[in-house]
């Protein structure tokens, strides 16, 4: 698949309604978001097109920053600051769940 801008949907469209929309376009049975996208989808509205509405939660991620008090959810480049390259895989490779 090439860019969104590319598919033949209506691009006013916003959030759940353009997703939907590209989810129809582009023949999908399954919508994976992350999971911020909790209180912006309706797994019922997906659902009632056919598409299973998921959600990518992620396991906290806890390290030492500076020895001061943990700061949760900064960014990628945080964690990749104070880590070892294979604690980040670890991370990768098995921090996450569909929900």
């Amino acid at each position: 698949m090439g860019k969104t801008s590319e598919v033949s949907i209506d691009h006013s469209l916003k959030k759940e309604d353009r997703a939907l929309a590209l989810c129809s376009a582009l023949g999908a049975d399954v919508y994976v978001n992350s999971i911020g996208g909790k209180e912006l989808y309706s797994k019922q509205n997906f659902s009632d097109r056919n598409i299973d509405l998921k959600f990518l939660q992620t396991d906290p991620i806890i390290y030492k920053q500076f020895g001061g008090e943990f700061i949760p959810s900064l960014s990628i480049v945080d964690v990749m600051m104070f880590n070892p390259l294979c604690s980040i895989r670890k991370w990768l490779e098995s921090s996450y769940e569909l929900v």
